[in-house]
């Protein structure tokens, strides 16, 4: 179950949402550990060498490389490749696709949205039982198949309000929505 907390940061002048747990957890989900690290690094750097990323985290450079290559496959890094006028090798500088950022946190945001209509619906159009230790929840059907007696302990299950679930629900539906629809209709 997701756990939904916003932050509201400006860029560019513009107010938007940003889970800061939730940004790194996604960006750990891409890469890992070390992605939060050169992600953290390419949001502080604009055009930055894998080399001196890699000294900066203290990380060896084909972790570096691996984290690079899958932050630019989620689009959310990417790069110029040029020359180094010293040696005449190839460089890459690295940096951050800001705009991709915020897409992928609104799809996020987008998620989470239906995750928490469908359970306000599935909670809505449900009746639930529990015995009074709270061994286990049922709902009507299946309460009804073990004859409204809890088969871990053998109490009898009684219907449970779950009216304050629901008003919560409602109340960060409404929220994210708003949140969703604001950063819809913005203007640059």
């Amino acid at each position: 179950m997701y756990h939904v907390c916003y932050n509201i940061l400006m860029h560019k002048g513009v107010e938007f949402v940003m889970f800061p747990h939730n940004t790194l957890s996604m960006i750990e989900e891409i890469g890992g550990q070390n992605a939060v690290k050169v992600f953290q690094i390419l949001s502080s750097n604009k055009d930055i060498t894998d080399e001196q990323i890699a000294e900066i985290a203290g990380l060896k450079m084909n972790m570096v490389r691996k984290v690079l290559y899958k932050l630019n496959e989620s689009q959310l890094a990417a790069y110029r490749r040029g020359r180094d006028p010293e040696t005449g090798w190839f460089v890459y500088l690295w940096f951050l696709h800001q705009e991709k950022l915020e897409i992928l946190i609104q799809r996020r945001q987008k998620a989470v949205l239906r995750v928490l209509q469908q359970r306000f619906d599935f909670e809505s159009q449900n009746a639930f039982y529990m015995c009074e230790n709270k061994c286990q929840q049922f709902v009507f059907q299946d309460a009804f198949e073990v004859s409204f007696t809890c088969p871990t302990c053998g109490s009898l299950l009684v219907q449970i309000d779950n009216g304050k679930l629901l008003k919560a629900l409602e109340g960060k539906i409404a929220q994210l929505s708003k949140i969703i629809k604001d950063f819809e209709t913005r203007e640059f």
